[in-house]
């Protein structure tokens, strides 16, 4: 396999391209992406190799870089089946024609999944399918549609996705291979576990009361730790007395993003309705019920009405960072100690 460093501050759509262009060449597949490939097989009966192919296949078939066209059409599953068989080896020649042809399979939009759920394109990866992980688009009478474009921005998206150790649309309950070598790459490349034990140790050299880890308390009954019922677990709770205070923190070790569909995600994963803001809200709320047990409980003497906020730690700061109108502060770990110590309410 080829021994290529896949840099994490390229863009996903010159990373997409570079390892085409190394397909194409016959170079092989990155050694890092060995797992995942071993991986697909197991779970799907193809190779990673065997998806880019079918991409690539899809994507010179529907039009590439030809504006006059709008896409290719196949009448039938077994047309497509046949033609990607037929002809994939010419655009990646280490490509299984077999693997290919299942690859496929895995990226039609089917017409049930497109009665489940309308067309999307933005949705979050959570959904069970969308046109950037399925580009071929079941008819309603079974013959299939490839837009121009689509598989190259599928590929695009894939790319972005692996590299930072998730999936383009959400795994099946039989793909579990698959998620363990996702799982251990984004422990490589995003390890939470070990910020989480970063910002252990940062509390620890602040001399203020606190804890991390805190489990969610069992339906309606108050935390073991904290003494008020706890609905999500909480990265860590800090009581600062000179500013009468209790810090409700969020740790959040996050890839940043460059590109502008990637800055976009990000500030999804924070502003949607479920997302990290309103999260870290329900836990504000939760500490807030009753302030005093919380400060009790870490051993500060209630002697002042305490006022409950939410904080972000990074490593570095996001896009989120930087909305105007954000309801919890960020701050990068190697600033917390001073923020803990200097802050005032303002």
């Amino acid at each position: 396999m080829a021994d290529w460093d896949l840099s994490r501050g390229a863009t996903d759509y010159a990373v997409a391209q570079a390892l085409v262009r190394s397909l194409k060449s016959g170079t092989g597949l990155p050694d890092e992406l060995g797992d995942i490939d071993a991986a697909l097989k197991a779970d799907r009966e193809y190779g990673f190799i065997d998806l880019i192919a079918a991409q690539e296949f899809l994507s010179q078939v529907s039009g590439a870089d030809d504006d006059s066209v709008h896409g290719c059409r196949f009448s039938c599953r077994e047309d497509l089946d046949s033609s990607v068989r037929a002809n994939v080896e010419k655009f990646v020649p280490d490509a299984s024609p077999h693997g290919a042809a299942e690859a496929c399979k895995h990226m039609i939009w089917t017409q049930d999944l497109l009665q489940r759920s309308p067309l999307q394109v933005f949705e979050y990866r959570e959904s069970f399918g969308r046109l950037y992980s399925r580009p071929i688009l079941e008819l309603s009478d079974r013959s299939l549609m490839v837009p121009r474009n689509a598989p190259r921005l599928a590929r695009v998206v894939l790319l972005a996705r692996v590299l930072e150790g998730t999936w383009p649309e959400r795994l099946s309950w039989q793909d579990t291979e698959l998620r363990r070598a996702l799982d251990q790459r984004r422990q490589r490349v995003r390890p939470v576990a070990g910020f989480e034990a970063d910002l252990a140790r940062t509390l620890a050299a602040t001399g203020f009361a606190y804890v991390t880890a805190v489990k969610q308390s069992q339906r309606g009954q108050p935390s073991g730790v904290l003494g008020v019922p706890v609905r999500t677990e909480i990265d860590a709770v800090v009581v600062t007395p000179q500013t009468m205070t209790i810090w409700v923190l969020e740790a959040k070790d996050l890839a940043i993003p460059f590109a502008p569909r990637r800055i976009r995600s990000e500030l999804d994963k924070y502003l949607r309705p479920r997302g990290h803001l309103a999260k870290l809200m329900d836990k504000v709320e939760d500490i807030a019920a009753n302030p005093a047990t919380v400060a009790t409980q870490l051993g500060v003497p209630e002697a002042w009405p305490f006022v409950v906020r939410g904080l972000f730690v990074t490593r570095e700061l996001g896009p989120a960072a930087y909305i105007d109108d954000r309801v919890h502060d960020f701050v990068t770990i190697d600033q917390l100690p001073s923020f803990l110590s200097a802050h005032r309410i303002r």
